[in-house]
């Protein structure tokens, strides 16, 4: 018996260091912040999703660590909230929908874990994986009471925070996903920038400023917005940034002068023509057209929903200002040519319009891109030229055959089936 008693302990002393927290069963975030104020604990919200497997680790290492477990639940009101959906979901998830989707506002990545007051203001967030050490330590930074978030913006609002802990702050609330990034930007605008010689401002600590905050702080009309406006070349060069003027300007103009101006219903046309002008007077006929095409163009995408419009634009402004076929830009254009125009648009001149530009692009390629060439080939298909669009869809296959991409090899075979058959491959779902 005692033998037997000296092989058990060790295993029963591994199992009582395997504490779990004790997660909140609240219903809904009202009833939460009310678990939190009586016990005047702050909230920690475990937002994961279902298929996430650091969000697992966290569950297996971290949060049955005796040592994070009895921080967690000594300190805080915790919950663990479903940001995805399944079919096997609980009443408990079913429950946290609707909040779990306003959550959705912080949560860019998995797992997120955030931090809320007991009133239920936001005070911060963290993400990814963390082994017990690092986030033990996270833990207790949340709540400090003079380095936590929640504290620093107090200090700021307090008016206790130095230049340059301000302008971390704007930083931090940035990453946090936090409105109050603009009221602190603006802040520190309207005290070190404001005011100030233009001279004094085209240094790396301000020019750093004004790039991270230029839409949380300025406006146009801004003396120093004006100079980057007036002055692109030797502003681009203080700024180390290509073509960063241009896209300043633009878009600060764009939202002073059109998205501020534009009507919030979808029925209601916007009058583009008396915005163009509007925008030719104050700068010049060249920037009012560019801005207001790629105004419209997002407009007819987003609002109206209105592919054929959107690609007839589209096209406009590739014959006015060129495509951009490098890199990301020629994935974008692929993308755009194959999911908007070959699935959503029946009108056969753009259809051909759309086929030629595949046919520059592809020409232009080396080494050749056998998914480019199929969005060629089904651009010519659904345009009329069916033979021609069997022979490029034969030239992706057998460049598949060479790199032996199985994958892509019974892709284009059954496309150049379904081709010879005369099937609507636009309307199919194919993998």
């Amino acid at each position: 018996m005692f033998v037997m008693l000296c092989w058990i302990l060790p295993f029963l002393a591994g199992a009582q260091e395997l504490e779990t927290v004790k997660f909140s069963t609240a219903k809904n975030w009202d009833e939460l912040k009310e678990e939190a104020q009586k016990s005047n604990k702050p909230i920690f919200i475990d937002a994961f999703a279902t298929w996430c497997g650091p969000c697992k680790l966290m569950d297996q290492e971290v949060f049955t660590d005796k040592r994070v477990a009895d921080f967690l639940n000594e300190n805080f009101v915790s919950i663990r909230v479903q940001m995805d959906s399944t079919k096997g979901d609980g009443l408990q998830v079913k429950l946290w929908r609707n909040d779990a989707n306003k959550l959705k506002a912080y949560v860019t990545a998995f797992p997120s874990f955030l931090f809320f007051t007991p009133e239920g203001n936001y005070s911060g967030l963290e993400q990814g994986f963390h082994n017990s050490e690092e986030f033990l330590a996270l833990l207790k930074r949340s709540i400090d009471p003079q380095s936590s978030y929640a504290a620093q913006i107090r200090l700021f609002r307090e008016g206790k925070l130095s230049k340059g802990q301000v302008l971390m702050l704007a930083n931090l609330a940035r990453a946090n996903k936090d409105a109050v990034v603009d009221t602190i930007a603006r802040f520190y605008k309207k005290k070190y920038i404001d005011g100030q010689p233009l001279d004094s401002l085209l240094n790396p600590e301000a020019n750093k400023f004004i790039s991270e905050f230029f839409m949380e702080a300025f406006t146009v009309e801004d003396e120093i917005i004006q100079y980057l406006y007036k002055n692109p070349k030797r502003a681009d060069s203080l700024f180390e940034r290509k073509n960063y003027s241009q896209a300043v300007t633009d878009l600060l103009i764009e939202r002073d002068y059109i998205t501020s101006k534009l009507p919030k219903e979808n029925t209601a046309t916007p009058d583009w023509k008396t915005l163009e002008k509007v925008i030719a007077h104050r700068y010049d006929k060249g920037l009012a057209q560019r801005l207001i095409l790629g105004q419209r163009i997002r407009w007819a995408f987003e609002k109206n929903k209105d592919f054929q419009e959107f690609t007839k634009l589209e096209f406009q402004r590739i014959e006015l200002y060129g495509a951009d076929t490098t890199g990301f830009g020629r994935l974008g254009l692929n993308n755009m040519l194959y999911e908007i125009v070959f699935k959503k648009v029946n009108d056969t001149g753009l259809l051909k319009k759309a086929a030629e530009l595949m046919k520059n692009m592809t020409e232009t390629e080396s080494p050749k891109s056998s998914g480019h060439l199929d969005t060629y080939a089904c651009l010519l298909y659904k345009s009329g030229q069916r033979k021609k669009a069997i022979q490029v869809e034969q030239r992706a296959l057998e460049l598949a055959k060479s790199k032996k991409d199985e994958k892509n090899i019974k892709y284009y075979m059954q496309m150049i089936e379904l081709m010879l058959k005369g099937e609507e491959i636009w309307k199919m779902d194919l993998d």
